[in-house]
């Protein structure tokens, strides 16, 4: 029989590696997420340098708006059933450009009219 100080202490060290082995794992995680997010600013920034030169001000709000858009547009559930997944493939065919880059405005408004035009046909 294991004394109970000994079978606390054991406890008490898988514990402490089950938190460690999480913790490593929730670093990774955060480490995806920054690198997803920044690649995420970096296309956008991208994309409306291209689609405005010159102009600082629409730049700006095309960022935002993008942004916003992109919140949108993750919020569209493509496992819902094969219909919606068609509607996402549909929607990323058309509104990406050459270099890969995804005119989020555009895609958040294509699922939007696909959605409406489905639900009311």
């Amino acid at each position: 029989m294991v004394p109970l100080a000994a079978s606390l202490l054991l406890g008490s060290l898988v514990l402490t590696a089950w938190q460690a082995h999480a913790d490593d794992h929730e670093g990774a995680i955060d480490a995806i997420v920054t690198d997803g997010r920044k690649a995420l600013l970096h296309e956008v920034e991208s994309f409306c340098a291209d689609q405005w030169p010159s102009d600082f001000v629409m730049r700006k709000h095309c960022r935002k708006e993008a942004l916003k858009a992109y919140g949108h547009a993750q919020s569209f559930d493509i496992m819902k059933d094969n219909e919606h997944a068609v509607i996402w493939s549909t929607c990323s065919a058309n509104w990406t450009d050459k270099l890969g880059r995804t005119d989020w405005f555009m895609m958040s408004h294509c699922l939007d009219e696909q959605i409406s035009a489905q639900e009311n046909p």
